[in-house]
């Protein structure tokens, strides 16, 4: 496991990253002692190992780092006593996104598969060079200016952003985060709506959540968040970096307006967005002069993360479990999961927005909301 964890570190070229404030402007490159080798703790001769391995995390992700000096990824095997084990990762957004922490994962259990069982052998992620030229093509290409035209046309005059709690949202570092798996009946619900529909069930599931936070927002429209892979048919595929964007969502339901009406709106409107969505919002925000106060692009973001899939480690059982996703501005309802196997529901909220007991209503709410609209 350790050669495995170490190995893929080292693939995971991004978490090496040095950053540095200069005249001119950021400058980034890597430095390959920063690469985070695993750090292996034994706690196995303490009674509560398990919760001084959750203490020791929690601390972790609370301690600023000083990206000047300090590395922006870590992880460590705590060693919990009687063959349990915990692997901690954790990376600074900076360095890599959701997508990005998933490929760790699932090439440390490639790597470890072709060291323990004979598993076959697999390409080694892409080097983190051919998205900085690949980024680079982009800036330089007609595409990028067509990008930035339709976003500035598409939102001017800004239009409203309705939130679901009333107060400024303001990035939080801790939030109040819950979740819950959907059960079997609530996946296969969604699949064969999304059949019905002719969609995917990650547009559908967005649609449908972004009409209860409408409703929830007490609004006639709004715009939400949806993040933005940009990975597909690119390096970006098989190589750790924070590719991933937020694009705004215009979410408008007009009473009496047919649900399969709305839910083909959305669908095509996540598309058009998708076809733009290399342009990125911190630009679009600079050119929309959205910078400072409340003057925010959207509200809630809504986070489907269909590349979850459950970890396979031959001979060892293993569960995953998200301790944060990062700063939290307002509130992110996220999915995790493949839809089939697994689909957990998680909502993190900025307790200066929201209590436990109002997030804690959204997350008993939405599932009954969800499957009443996939009925």
């Amino acid at each position: 496991f350790m050669q495995a964890a170490d190995q893929a570190a080292a693939e995971c070229a991004s978490l090496a990253l040095v950053l540095r404030d200069t005249p001119e402007g950021p400058q980034q490159w890597l430095d390959l002692a920063r690469t985070p080798a695993l750090q292996v703790i034994d706690l196995s001769a303490h009674a509560d190992a398990q919760a001084r391995a959750r203490a020791a995390m929690q601390a972790d992700m609370q301690t600023p780092l000083d990206l000047a000096r300090d590395p922006l990824a870590v992880q460590r095997l705590y060693d919990l006593g009687n063959g349990h084990h915990c692997w901690y990762q954790r990376a600074h957004h900076l360095a890599t996104d959701g997508y990005g922490m998933a490929l760790w994962r699932q090439r440390l259990a490639e790597l470890y598969a072709q060291r323990v069982a004979a598993g076959p052998a697999r390409q080694p992620l892409a080097p983190f060079a051919l998205l900085i030229a690949e980024d680079a093509a982009y800036r330089e290409s007609p595409k990028r200016a067509q990008d930035a035209a339709y976003w500035h046309d598409a939102f001017t005059p800004m239009p409203e952003v309705a939130g679901l709690a009333a107060g400024r949202p303001l990035a939080s570092h801790s939030c109040h985060r819950i979740s819950m798996p959907l059960d079997a009946a609530q996946r296969q619900a969604l699949q064969a709506a999304a059949t019905r529909a002719d969609t995917s069930w990650p547009d559908l599931l967005t649609a449908l959540t972004a009409l209860y936070c409408l409703r929830m927002a007490a609004a006639e429209s709004t715009v939400l968040g949806i993040p933005f892979m940009g990975r597909l048919g690119s390096a970006a595929s098989r190589a750790s970096a924070t590719t991933m964007n937020v694009l705004p969502l215009q979410v408008r339901a007009m009473p009496g307006q047919p649900l399969a009406d709305f839910v083909e709106q959305l669908v095509r409107a996540q598309a058009k967005a998708r076809r733009h969505g290399r342009y990125r919002a911190e630009q679009l925000r600079r050119d929309l002069n959205l910078l400072g106060g409340q003057r925010r692009l959207h509200a809630a973001l809504i986070n489907v993360q269909p590349f979850y899939k459950p970890l396979e480690l031959p001979d060892l059982q293993a569960r995953l479990e998200i301790l944060g996703t990062g700063p939290i501005d307002d509130l992110t309802i996220g999915f995790r999961g493949d839809g089939t196997r697994q689909l957990e529901l998680e909502i993190e909220a900025n307790p200066a927005l929201y209590t436990l007991a109002t997030t804690q209503d959204h997350l008993a709410r939405l599932p009954v909301f969800l499957q009443s609209a996939l009925a």
